[in-house]
């Protein structure tokens, strides 16, 4: 009997909020895709309500805001009712026990940069 398809595997993978399964054939390659499956959950954050504008949001970490960015910093997730952080974004809000993200609905003109008291 043949094995799972790759199509299939993505969809499951898909489903987890992961975006694609990972292939492993060694005890190595199963840490390194745990790690980076665990790292994924870590940094999604799911939101109570849809925004009203979803291009007129901001993301902060800490009080700073970050960049919508895929690969450095925030995108949606599967809709607009998941914030995911990537990259540093990510690893400073796992690195930082106590770190803060929130992410705020604007209505109006763009949002402005928060700044520290």
């Amino acid at each position: 009997m043949p094995g799972p398809s790759v199509p299939n595997l993505d969809t499951f993978a898909e489903s987890g909020g992961t975006g694609r399964y990972y292939p492993t054939d060694s005890p190595e390659e199963l840490t390194k895709a745990l790690i980076s499956v665990s790292k994924a959950a870590l940094c999604t954050f799911a939101l109570a309500s849809m925004p009203p504008d979803p291009t007129n949001i901001a993301v902060y970490l800490d009080n700073t805001l970050v960049p919508q960015d895929a690969s450095n910093g925030w995108s949606f997730g599967r809709d607009s009712l998941t914030i995911l952080l990537h990259g540093g974004s990510c690893d400073q809000a796992l690195a930082e026990p106590d770190s803060v993200v929130e992410v705020v609905f604007g209505c109006g003109p763009p949002l402005p940069p928060k700044t520290l008291p």
